[in-house]
Protein backbone atom coordinates (compact mmCIF):
# COMPACT_ATOMS: atom_id res chain seq x y z
CA UNK A 1 0.00 0.00 0.00
CA UNK A 2 1.57 3.29 -1.06
CA UNK A 3 1.39 6.15 1.46
CA UNK A 4 -0.28 9.34 0.31
CA UNK A 5 2.85 11.27 1.29
CA UNK A 6 6.42 10.07 1.01
CA UNK A 7 7.65 9.23 4.51
CA UNK A 8 10.01 11.86 5.80
CA UNK A 9 12.66 10.99 8.36
CA UNK A 10 11.60 12.34 11.73
CA UNK A 11 14.03 14.50 13.65
CA UNK A 12 15.62 12.87 16.70
CA UNK A 13 13.70 15.21 18.99
CA UNK A 14 10.46 13.47 17.98
CA UNK A 15 10.96 9.91 19.29
CA UNK A 16 7.27 9.54 20.13
CA UNK A 17 6.27 10.30 16.56
CA UNK A 18 8.87 7.79 15.33
CA UNK A 19 7.38 5.19 17.67
CA UNK A 20 3.86 6.03 16.50
CA UNK A 21 4.97 5.57 12.88
CA UNK A 22 6.66 2.24 13.72
CA UNK A 23 3.49 1.03 15.44
CA UNK A 24 1.32 2.15 12.51
CA UNK A 25 3.54 0.26 10.07
CA UNK A 26 3.32 -2.83 12.27
CA UNK A 27 -0.47 -2.39 12.40
CA UNK A 28 -0.60 -2.50 8.61
CA UNK A 29 1.21 -5.83 8.61
CA UNK A 30 -1.00 -7.21 11.39
CA UNK A 31 -4.17 -6.21 9.52
CA UNK A 32 -2.91 -7.66 6.25
CA UNK A 33 -2.08 -10.96 7.95
CA UNK A 34 -5.32 -10.88 9.98
CA UNK A 35 -3.34 -11.20 13.21
CA UNK A 36 -5.98 -9.67 15.49
CA UNK A 37 -4.11 -10.46 18.73
CA UNK A 38 -1.06 -8.58 17.43
CA UNK A 39 -3.28 -5.71 16.28
CA UNK A 40 -4.80 -5.50 19.76
CA UNK A 41 -1.33 -5.32 21.33
CA UNK A 42 -0.28 -2.61 18.89
CA UNK A 43 -3.42 -0.60 19.68
CA UNK A 44 -2.58 -0.80 23.39
CA UNK A 45 0.99 0.32 22.68
CA UNK A 46 -0.32 3.26 20.66
CA UNK A 47 -2.55 4.27 23.58
CA UNK A 48 0.56 4.41 25.77
CA UNK A 49 2.39 6.52 23.21
CA UNK A 50 -0.63 8.79 22.95
CA UNK A 51 -0.72 9.34 26.70
CA UNK A 52 3.02 10.07 26.70
CA UNK A 53 2.54 12.52 23.83
CA UNK A 54 -0.08 14.46 25.74
CA UNK A 55 2.52 15.17 28.43
CA UNK A 56 5.07 16.58 25.95
CA UNK A 57 5.27 20.31 25.40
CA UNK A 58 5.31 20.98 21.70
CA UNK A 59 7.20 23.95 20.38
CA UNK A 60 6.24 25.90 17.30
CA UNK A 61 4.99 23.81 14.44
CA UNK A 62 7.73 23.32 11.88
CA UNK A 63 7.42 22.06 8.34
CA UNK A 64 9.07 18.80 9.42
CA UNK A 65 6.54 18.34 12.21
CA UNK A 66 3.64 19.18 9.88
CA UNK A 67 4.82 16.64 7.30
CA UNK A 68 5.37 13.99 10.00
CA UNK A 69 1.87 14.50 11.36
CA UNK A 70 0.36 14.39 7.86
CA UNK A 71 2.24 11.14 7.20
CA UNK A 72 0.90 9.62 10.43
CA UNK A 73 -2.65 10.70 9.65
CA UNK A 74 -2.32 9.19 6.18
CA UNK A 75 -1.09 5.89 7.64
CA UNK A 76 -3.95 5.85 10.13
CA UNK A 77 -6.49 6.44 7.33
CA UNK A 78 -4.91 3.67 5.22
CA UNK A 79 -5.02 1.28 8.17
CA UNK A 80 -8.65 2.15 8.79
CA UNK A 81 -9.53 1.45 5.14
CA UNK A 82 -7.56 -1.81 5.19
CA UNK A 83 -9.27 -2.89 8.41
CA UNK A 84 -12.71 -2.10 6.98
CA UNK A 85 -11.85 -4.17 3.92
CA UNK A 86 -10.70 -7.10 6.09
CA UNK A 87 -13.86 -6.81 8.19
CA UNK A 88 -16.03 -6.91 5.06
CA UNK A 89 -14.16 -10.03 3.90
CA UNK A 90 -14.63 -11.67 7.31
CA UNK A 91 -18.36 -10.83 7.27
CA UNK A 92 -18.67 -12.38 3.82
CA UNK A 93 -16.89 -15.53 5.01
CA UNK A 94 -19.14 -15.76 8.07
CA UNK A 95 -22.25 -15.31 5.93
CA UNK A 96 -21.02 -18.03 3.59
CA UNK A 97 -20.36 -20.39 6.50
CA UNK A 98 -23.76 -19.63 7.98
CA UNK A 99 -25.33 -20.54 4.63
CA UNK A 100 -23.41 -23.82 4.60
CA UNK A 101 -24.59 -24.67 8.10
CA UNK A 102 -28.16 -23.87 7.08
CA UNK A 103 -27.81 -26.16 4.07
CA UNK A 104 -26.46 -28.99 6.23
CA UNK A 105 -29.37 -28.60 8.64
CA UNK A 106 -31.75 -28.72 5.69
CA UNK A 107 -30.14 -31.91 4.38
CA UNK A 108 -30.37 -33.49 7.83
CA UNK A 109 -34.05 -32.55 8.05
CA UNK A 110 -34.69 -33.95 4.56
CA UNK A 111 -32.92 -37.27 5.13
CA UNK A 112 -33.59 -37.59 8.82
CA UNK A 113 -31.31 -38.96 11.42
CA UNK A 114 -32.01 -42.69 11.94
CA UNK A 115 -30.06 -44.73 14.50
CA UNK A 116 -27.97 -47.55 13.01
CA UNK A 117 -28.70 -51.01 14.33
CA UNK A 118 -26.32 -51.92 17.15
CA UNK A 119 -24.92 -48.42 17.59
CA UNK A 120 -25.80 -44.91 18.54
CA UNK A 121 -24.40 -43.27 15.39
CA UNK A 122 -26.83 -41.96 12.84
CA UNK A 123 -26.84 -42.83 9.16
CA UNK A 124 -25.79 -39.35 8.22
CA UNK A 125 -22.91 -39.27 10.67
CA UNK A 126 -21.77 -42.69 9.44
CA UNK A 127 -21.16 -41.33 5.91
CA UNK A 128 -19.77 -37.93 6.72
Amino acid sequence: MKPLLDPQPLPPEMPLLREWRRLSEAETLAIQSRDWAELDELQEAKCLVQSRMSAVKVGPRTLTLTVAIADLLSREAQNQNLLQSQMATARHELDSQAGTVKTIHGVRRAYGSQPIAGGSATCWQQYS
